[in-house]
C-alpha cells in the first residue's frame, strides 16, 4: 500500500510540473435504494408513501472537481455509465478546457481502463492518474459524493412523506 501510495503522489506531483489541470473525478448512482430508512416525523401522524414515488428511475452522474476552480463538467445519465459515455464525458472535459494539458485523478473502475477510452487520453492530452485500489479516502470528490448523496436521502424521504413542503420539492427537479 505504501509504495502505490509514493506512486501516486509522485504521479500527482508530475501532473503540477507538467502544468497539467488536475481534476478528481467520481461516479454516483441514485437509485431505487437512495432512501433513508427512517427520519423525524409529526408526532401522532398517519405517514404513508406511495410504492411508484420509491421506484423512480435509476440516475448515474459522472462529474470532476479541481482544488482552484471547483465543480468541472458533468453528466447525468438514466443508466450505468459505459465505456461510451466515458468517452463522450472525456470528449466534452477536453472541449471545456481548451488546449490546457489535463490529468484526471479517478478510481480503478473497468469503464477508466476500457479499450475505447485508452486511446482518448494520450489524443485529448488528458493523464489519467488511477487511485489506490480499495482507498476512496485518497479522492476528495468522493467526500462530496458522500454529503451528496446523504443529503439527497434525507430530502428524497421527506419530499416522500411531505409532499407539499417547498425546500424539499426541488430534489424532483435535480434527478
Amino acid at each position: 500500500y505504501r509504495s502505490d501510495a509514493q506512486n501516486l503522489r509522485d504521479q500527482l506531483r508530475l501532473a503540477e510540473r507538467q502544468g497539467r489541470k488536475i481534476y478528481f473525478m467520481d461516479e454516483i448512482c441514485f437509485t431505487k435504494r437512495s432512501i433513508l430508512s427512517r427520519d423525524w416525523s409529526r408526532a401522532n401522524s398517519n405517514l404513508s408513501i406511495s410504492q411508484s414515488d420509491i421506484f423512480v428511475g435509476y440516475r448515474a452522474v459522472i462529474a470532476s472537481m479541481n482544488e482552484h476552480w471547483g465543480m468541472g463538467v458533468y453528466q447525468i445519465k438514466n443508466q450505468a455509465i459505459t465505456a461510451d459515455d466515458f468517452a463522450a464525458y472525456l470528449k466534452k472535459m477536453r472541449a471545456s478546457n481548451f488546449n490546457r494539458p489535463l490529468a484526471l485523478f479517478m478510481d480503478n473502475l473497468p469503464v477508466h481502463k476500457s479499450n475505447i477510452v485508452k486511446p482518448l487520453y494520450e489524443s485529448l492530452n488528458i493523464m489519467p492518474i488511477y487511485n489506490v485500489s480499495y482507498s476512496p479516502e485518497l479522492n476528495p470528490i468522493e467526500a462530496v459524493f458522500s454529503k451528496v448523496k446523504a443529503i439527497f436521502n434525507r430530502q428524497r424521504l421527506n419530499h416522500l412523506v411531505n409532499p407539499q413542503n417547498p425546500k424539499t420539492s426541488k430534489i424532483r427537479c435535480i434527478l
